[in-house]
């Protein structure tokens, strides 16, 4: 039996090339299969481009840019994605257009995500088992056909990962340069980017050859101009001000207690404090260092519902159990990967922007759909894929001393 085993192996390795392309072409496949599926059925009971109610608001946000050229206070967040639209429909061109593109930069994405497992691992199967993933993953794919900028941010972050990591290794002008692009553009998709901004900088100094006090000190200083341009700066303080709507501004979610965004009844009830007159979110400041254990648990319940998808009862028990199969196995082989190859310049930046991901959902809320555990997901997904091929080779092992 053993020896079976070995010998299937054997060719497997001698043809690997072979394994890879069929694989990739499967993924792909899957992959084309689950986009034709929603493009006629829909994710809203209707077919072709997928809307809700951000999609209007992004389109008016591209209409009021090409009147005018200007953009309001809550669009100018999502300036880079409002520019996509306001060009699409500047040169005459259907929305499907918008859609096309989506689709083709999760399909670019999903190389660069290859790329990173494969460096990280020194295996392809590692990049494919990624890839495969992210792009076979049904609840992901929902996402490309909305006008929303859900799909783009997605396939941009885990490219910003790709750049910030090759300049962190190759330390050129460059690179440095290429990283700092991706970012800017990543970050005018959706404000979740910009969390990207104080990671770069720290990642170059930290990676860097400097002396160990300069590096930590350059970081510190990074983080407190970071918090102080977030809090003071108009335009970053007024984008955060009003992070959810205009009558739920951030430190009135945090006072109601919400954990998953409009949904009263998973409320946590939070300490009253009078001195908070809901003026600007910089005040919540103050309350979470009065009342941190309120705060505190309230971060880890939004936390703990979005990565898990507990206490959603308006999901069915069926689709609960096919979200849990995409996400419980992801997270532990996730785990055998983080530790194994865990000494790797790559897996700390990425462990560090999903933790910076994290940080924003426990500062301001879990959601209804599940979009933000969307976004680092497929990030996940390539540590699940380093946990996975670190296993095979321990089975392999056992499996050779057993001959």
């Amino acid at each position: 039996m053993v020896k079976k085993i070995l010998i299937r192996i054997q060719w497997l390795t001698q043809h690997k090339n072979l394994c890879i392309g069929i694989f990739a072409l499967i993924i792909i496949m899957r992959f084309g299969f689950l986009n034709y599926y929603n493009w006629h059925h829909g994710n809203t009971g209707k077919a072709g481009v997928q809307y809700n109610i951000d999609s209007y608001r992004l389109l008016e946000g591209a209409e009021h840019f090409l009147d005018d050229g200007t953009l309001g206070y809550k669009q100018i967040d999502y300036s880079g994605y409002l520019i996509i639209l306001a060009f699409v429909k500047l040169i005459g061109l259907r929305l499907e257009t918008v859609v096309i593109i989506q689709l083709i930069m999760a399909l670019v994405s999903s190389w660069f995500l290859f790329d990173l497992g494969k460096r990280i691992t020194g295996s392809s199967l590692a990049g494919i088992i990624a890839a495969g993933l992210y792009l076979a993953n049904p609840f992901i794919c929902i996402w490309h056909l909305y006008i929303l900028t859900e799909s783009l941010y997605t396939s941009l972050l885990i490219i910003s990962v790709w750049a910030l990591a090759r300049a962190v290794q190759k330390r050129t002008i460059k690179y440095y340069l290429l990283s700092i692009a991706v970012v800017c553009i990543t970050a005018s998709i959706r404000p979740n980017g910009w969390i990207l901004f104080p990671i770069m900088f720290c990642a170059f100094l930290v990676f860097s050859k400097l002396k160990q006090y300069i590096k930590w000190s350059g970081v510190f200083i990074i983080i407190i101009l970071f918090v102080l341009s977030i809090s003071s700066l108009p335009i970053l303080n007024k984008a955060v001000q009003n992070v959810a709507l205009e009558e739920a501004p951030i430190n009135k979610v945090l006072t109601n207690g919400e954990v998953v965004f409009g949904h009263e009844e998973l409320r946590l009830e939070m300490p009253e404090d009078s001195s908070l007159t809901n003026k600007n979110w910089t005040e919540s400041y103050m309350y979470i260092i009065r009342h941190p254990l309120a705060c505190g648990k309230l971060a880890v319940y939004r936390i703990t519902s979005e990565l898990f998808q507990i206490n959603r009862n308006w999901f069915s028990l069926a689709y609960q159990i096919r979200m849990w199969f995409w996400l419980l196995p992801a997270y532990l082989l996730a785990i055998f990967g983080f530790i194994y190859y865990k000494k790797q310049a790559t897996m700390k930046i990425v462990l560090i922007i999903i933790m910076a991901h994290l940080l924003i959902i426990g500062l301001t809320y879990a959601d209804h759909e599940h979009r933000f555990l969307n976004y680092f997901l497929p990030l996940i997904y390539l540590f699940s894929a380093c946990g996975s091929v670190y296993l095979l080779n321990k089975c392999l092992t056992w499996i050779q001393s057993k001959q």
